[in-house]
């Protein structure tokens, strides 16, 4: 679950208890003075509530003015009747070199754009020639014990047979 942290000023934490508490299910408190909201309902907090509250370490900013109200801002500036909100798309020109496109949230209709090939990368990791290193999926050399992880052997080694190996 996602959870939002909200530190209410100190005049309004008693009040943010409140409402936290009627909730269902319940806000709990995570510190104290902090509160963990789930995300989902974060929405859902009074803003007067959260005036003056540091949230997820930030402090609160209030919502601006309401978009259907008239005289509102609009979401973008200077946007015209046609322009759906979405910035244009970066030229390639515009990122740097070997730069790979993150995976884009498509709109319905709208065609993947093209990947570009994978970038060359090394066949695996380096081989550790070390005398330490112990494959994983092994069975202990002093019983018949195996372990998925060579940590888990290593320490199988020093705890069951710590007393074996000092003689």
């Amino acid at each position: 679950m996602n959870l939002v942290y909200v530190q209410p000023a100190p005049a309004l934490r008693q009040a943010f208890a409140r409402w936290g508490v009627a909730q269902d299910p319940k806000v709990r408190t995570s510190g104290a003075q902090e509160f963990a909201v789930a995300a989902a309902l974060f929405t859902h907090v009074p803003e007067e509530l959260l005036l003056g509250s540091t949230v997820d370490g930030h402090e609160y900013v209030p919502a601006g003015p309401d978009p259907e109200e008239p005289g509102a801002a609009t979401a973008v500036s200077g946007c015209s009747e046609e322009c759906d909100g979405r910035l244009p798309p970066l030229p390639v020109s515009g990122y740097p070199e070997g730069a790979v496109p993150l995976d884009l949230v498509l709109a319905d209709g709208e065609e993947e754009p093209p990947h570009p090939p994978p970038a060359d990368e090394p066949a695996g990791r380096p081989a550790d020639d070390s005398p330490d290193t112990i494959p994983s999926d092994t069975a202990c050399p002093d019983c018949d014990r195996t372990f998925g992880s060579a940590r888990g052997l290593k320490t199988h080694r020093r705890t069951a047979h710590a007393t074996e190996t000092e003689d």
